[in-house]
């Protein structure tokens, strides 16, 4: 009796070459999900950072208002001074809504008077930085509103 022996690959080897494929395949795919997250996160982190920037600047100008409330060019200035720089485009005076409104009242267009409400109030669009999240959202823009209450201690401002 004769034994014939054959030499046969090992199927491991096999196996291990295509794991290999198989698992750069799968890095790749899981990596492009990742970095679209991370990208999304980034936006959505800058875009809080802009709210709270801009929250920020109305209590500033509310702060400045209670002292000054008549002067609406100033209050708008100082908003516009401690506001900071932001993506996309800047802060503008059309942005930013002053009212004075009275204690018993949330309408604005009163005279202002000490015991008076100020209300300064921004409006801003901000711009998406990675294309595809505004497409994912469907819009390039998110906006953003911010504003602030403060009562008024004095109608004149004072010199100095």
């Amino acid at each position: 009796m004769k034994l014939h022996v054959t030499k046969t690959k090992h199927p491991q080897t096999r196996s291990v070459k295509n794991q290999r494929g198989q698992s750069l395949v799968e890095f790749s795919v899981s990596m492009v999900i990742l970095l679209i997250l991370m990208t999304g996160i980034v936006d959505f982190g800058w875009a809080f950072f802009t709210l709270v920037s801009l929250n920020d600047a109305a209590q500033e100008g509310a702060a400045y208002a209670a002292i000054c409330p008549a002067q609406t060019t100033d209050i708008r200035s100082r908003v516009l001074d401690s506001a900071p720089d932001l993506i996309g485009r800047t802060l503008t005076a059309s942005d930013i809504d002053v009212c004075i409104a009275l204690p018993d009242s949330a309408s604005c267009g009163a005279t202002p008077r000490v015991g008076g409400y100020v209300r300064v109030e921004l409006d801003y669009d901000h711009q998406v930085i990675t294309p595809f999240i505004g497409a994912i959202i469907g819009t390039q823009n998110i906006p953003l509103h911010a504003s602030s209450w403060n009562r008024i201690l004095q109608t004149t401002c004072q010199a100095g």
